[in-house]
């Protein structure tokens, strides 16, 4: 068995000289900083009721033991009583799974006092008090208790209990108890020699040889090693995480909160990181078989068949960015792009004067996007599109068209794809051009010349701007385009083609609280008669998602013969494709509706990602190649059965699929109905979709849940029982009585009727 040994050079000769200064005025600091400490408290957390947000508790030597839920949004609430931890005075307590059960258990005790308990995790957080282990509970009665923690110290895979104090004689205890099995903790404190009396004990691996070493804190304020000679005799594995510093934003560096899971065989260990480095015993398993990081924002990360010693770096997750579109291509279903990307249902977007956050609104998205020539074809008499929910999102998918554009094929079709904020009126507007007139030249902030990746749509995209530390924003850039000569008094319009790598929920909440960093929202300029520049379009807005074009009109904009624009944001935009069409064609048009003939939603899992262009190129979906297993934590509530959907997307009624990670919408729409193409003509396609998102960030308002169903009536979102907005309603226990939407949903019949498939919490 491991034994432990008093490390001399910790030893006597350090006794009330903390600082190691040979001060004899740091004896008395010291012995008043150990008497204070008696009266001193301890906090902790962890996710209890597996909800995928951290939970505190705190021990308080003069009040009661307390247990505070994360309700997110910036509020805890006291749940003590409900969740069984409502015990008087403690003073200790101590987090860990120590039964292996993926629920983390407590340990407590009052700091300067006999006696311990134990709790087991259970469902919803709910603790029990755990009274097996007899051996344990009546030893720690016999001496007085200052500190307590769970460490694995023989590295078997099962938390032991270390508990440091002092004995009825006034000698030092150190007391150390092996887990051996369901509700049996061994005393094998024979293994640890003799001590002082101490106040506070913490185990760390101080010789990097593989095992937990114990630091004692002393009555008099001295500091003891005490070296474990044995337990690296099993195998272990450290575990670093290390988060983006610069670029993401979204977790801390250490991933302090994060929860790590560990299998190895049949030993699974539940962890929640606390500090730089956890250190993992793995018995006489060889290696982990898979390690799965829950990131303090929810994000899962797996890393298979880790080393004994293993950093993991924080992968750049792309976790919400709308549903993605398909389509039938002539041989292979292809990604398009991605839709619904006016509707945020839940996103903070600043915070009020009170504190508050400030929502996105929540108005359905109404959109038109233009799919790019060649990309749909038809197949045995129908046009197939595929909309997937490959990310940790949920779909509200109201109505979906599809509309052939004919026109003579000497002028090409384009859409305005900018970002405009929902609620605003839509309307198809089709913007043709003749012939496409490149600038003369494209330099970017740096004066590096940008014009060969701007002259072709082909995956090379100007964007290298130094990141900030948050996900989505960059130092302040500049895209200085030459337009050339031109008519003054022709209508002239600039046509940029790219996608933005957008913050999220959480980053938008650090911002708001930040008076360093703040969005500076695309904007062009031009040169005024000063020779200097001017602002000409205040908001140019950006792209809405992956390759999206925006059209801007620039006539009258100019007042110099100088036609330079300058385009300057600190948003991640990635441009494309550049150029300009000068005067306004007028070429003849016909448009056809297409609904749905048939829609089947369906589980399919998850498309291989991948970045298209390199570096600067945006997430990109490969539908041919898929994955089953589930990728994202379960968003709880009810879904619409699978099956045949038609019913559901005809038209925006309220009425809708939803549709959850994983899924698939399938639709078809039949070519019979399209008229023949005149002699010189060619056919496009628009696609319009209408429905909301909601990602499950934890800081999006009841991101973690499918309700309350949103409806084309509401103000605000979330809403309370009478349609207003309410602040999240908090679930007892995780999940009971959640799915089901609010009063002010109009449409009940369609959730019983359709939605019937429950997802809950794994």
């Amino acid at each position: 068995s491991p034994a432990a040994a008093g490390d001399a050079a910790a030893g006597d000769a350090a006794a009330g000289d903390a600082a190691g200064t040979g001060d004899p005025g740091a004896e008395s600091g010291s012995q008043a900083v150990g008497a204070a400490s008696a009266a001193l408290g301890t906090a902790a957390f962890g996710d209890f009721d597996d909800d995928d947000d951290l939970d505190f508790v705190v021990a308080a030597p003069a009040g009661p033991f307390r247990l505070y839920d994360n309700e997110r949004g910036g509020r805890l609430a006291e749940r003590s009583a409900e969740r069984g931890v409502n015990a008087e005075r403690q003073g200790i307590v101590a987090v860990g799974d120590y039964n292996n059960d993926g629920l983390l258990d407590l340990l407590a005790a009052l700091r300067g006092s006999a006696g311990l308990t134990l709790r087991l995790g259970g469902s919803g957080g709910v603790f029990e008090s755990d009274e097996r282990p007899e051996t344990l509970l009546a030893e720690a009665t016999r001496f007085t208790i200052h500190d307590a923690i769970f460490v694995d110290f023989d590295n078997d895979g099962w938390l032991d209990i270390a508990l440091a104090g002092e004995s009825p004689g006034g000698g030092g205890a150190l007391r150390l108890f092996h887990n051996a099995g369901p509700g049996r903790f061994d005393d094998v404190s024979h293994i640890v020699p003799e001590v002082p009396p101490l106040r506070r004990v913490a185990a760390a691996d101080f010789g990097s040889d593989g095992d937990l070493d114990f630091f004692a804190s002393t009555a008099e304020g001295s500091v003891r090693l005490l070296r474990n000679e044995g337990g690296n005799g099993n195998r272990y594995l450290n575990v670093r995480l290390v988060g983006l510093s610069t670029g993401s934003g979204k977790n801390n560096h250490f991933g302090i909160g994060s929860k790590v899971e560990v299998r190895a065989g049949a030993l699974y260990r539940t962890l929640v990181v606390t500090g730089p480095e956890i250190h993992v015993g793995l018995g006489q398993r060889a290696q982990a078989d898979v390690i799965r990081v829950r990131w303090p924002n929810g994000v899962p990360q797996n890393i298979l068949y880790s080393d004994a010693n293993q950093s993991i770096v924080e992968e750049q997750i792309l976790k919400g960015s709308c549903p993605t579109l398909f389509a039938w291509n002539g041989e292979r279903f292809e990604f398009v792009t991605d839709i619904l990307w006016k509707s945020a249902l839940g996103m903070p977007v600043g915070l009020m004067a009170r504190g508050d956050a400030l929502y996105a609104p929540p108005h359905a998205s109404q959109e038109y996007l233009r799919i790019p020539p060649g990309a749909l074809r038809e197949r045995d008499g129908s046009y197939e599109l595929r909309i997937t929910d490959e990310l940790w999102e949920v779909f509200y998918i109201d109505e979906v068209d599809l509309i052939a554009v004919d026109h003579p094929d000497s002028v090409d079709i384009f859409l305005d794809e900018r970002f405009v904020p929902p609620g605003q009126e839509t309307s198809l507007r089709l913007h043709q051009t003749a012939h496409r007139r490149r600038p003369l030249s494209a330099t970017d902030h740096l004066g590096r010349d940008a014009l060969p990746a701007l002259s072709a749509l082909d995956d090379i995209y100007v964007g290298d701007f130094e990141p900030l530390r948050y996900q989505g924003m960059s130092e302040l850039h500049d895209l200085v385009l030459d337009l050339g000569d031109f008519d003054p008094g022709q209508p002239v319009r600039l046509y940029l083609r790219g996608w933005i790598f957008p913050t999220d929920a959480s980053i938008n909440v650090a911002l708001s609280q930040s008076s360093a960093l703040a969005t500076v929202m695309p904007h062009l300029q031009v040169i005024g008669t000063d020779g200097e520049w001017e602002t000409a379009v205040a908001e140019l807005s950006f792209p809405s998602g992956k390759n999206k074009t925006i059209v801007q009109d620039l006539t009258g904009l100019f007042s110099t013969p100088d036609h330079r624009v300058r385009i300057r944001t600190n948003m991640n935009i990635y441009w494309d494709e550049v150029f300009i069409s000068v005067g306004t064609p007028a070429a003849p048009t016909r448009l056809t509706v297409l609904e749905p003939a048939a829609a089947d939603l369906r589980y399919r899992g998850f498309s291989r990602e991948y970045r298209k262009g390199g570096r600067s190129g945006p997430p990109w979906f490969d539908y041919g190649t898929v994955s089953e297993e589930p990728r994202w934590r379960p968003i709880v509530g009810r879904y619409t059965r699978y099956g045949d959907v038609l019913p559901l997307v005809g038209e925006a009624d309220d009425r809708y699929p939803i549709m959850a990670p994983g899924d698939e919408l399938a639709l078809r729409f039949d070519a019979g109905g399209l008229p023949d193409l005149p002699e010189g003509w060619t056919r496009d396609f628009v696609i319009y979709t209408e429905g909301w998102l909601k990602d499950a960030d934890m800081n999006t308002a009841a991101g973690w849940k499918v309700g309350p169903l949103p409806f084309h009536g509401m103000s605000r979102y979330p809403f309370g029982e009478a349609g207003e907005a309410d602040g999240e309603t908090s679930l007892p226990g995780g999940e009971a009585g959640l799915a089901r939407p609010g009063a002010a949903y109009p449409h009940p019949e369609v959730v019983e009727a359709w939605h019937t498939r429950e997802v809950r919490r794994r």
